[in-house]
């Protein structure tokens, strides 16, 4: 181990919150708080593909110009669906996309599922990370006010909100149940 770097993967413009191997380890997924998770090809390092959840692109009225408004926290490949990942946005909803950048579905929780007594009324709610499960069963993810929701990704249905008691940004799931 010699300390030198063995590929570079250069793309993003801002922060890169996590980075992930597709399944197979063809590809890697990164996520940015630049608004991008973009899809690499592992062998040449070359961008593929650079994916911008649906409604997260907002145009500047005064000068036109394009921003990407909403950081992403966390990518990630789904298990037993190579052309699959999961995408959580700091925003009130998680995507399901294909590798090209198509929604397949949005994940979110109602206000009825998580009230908190009328803050959010003023500031919404945002995930702040998720994980899968191993057999890409459920989805689980963590959100600002210290619930974690778990979602049926084929259904696409809440199924529990957990609350935890400290703040909580890494979730972690072993087995599916």
């Amino acid at each position: 181990m010699s300390g030198q770097a063995l590929k570079e993967f250069r793309g993003h413009h801002s922060f890169i919150n996590s980075v992930k191997y597709g399944v197979g380890e063809a590809f890697i997924a990164s996520a940015c708080s630049d608004g991008t998770t973009k899809i690499w090809d592992v062998q040449t390092t070359h961008c593929t593909t650079s994916i911008v959840p649906a409604g997260q692109i907002t145009t500047n009225a005064t000068s036109g110009s394009t921003m990407l408004g909403v950081a992403v926290m966390a990518a990630h490949p789904r298990p037993g669906h190579f052309d699959q990942l999961i995408i959580c946005t700091k925003s009130p909803e998680l995507y399901l996309v294909q590798i090209d950048g198509t929604v397949l579905r949005k994940f979110s929780c109602g206000d009825e599922d998580l009230d908190s007594g009328g803050i959010y009324d003023v500031v919404p709610r945002e995930f702040l990370t998720c994980c899968i499960s191993r057999q890409g069963k459920y989805l689980y993810a963590v959100h600002d006010d210290n619930k974690i929701c778990i979602f049926d990704i084929e259904s696409g249905q809440m199924n529990k909100v957990l609350e935890v008691s400290n703040f909580t940004l890494l979730v972690k799931h072993d087995t599916d149940i």
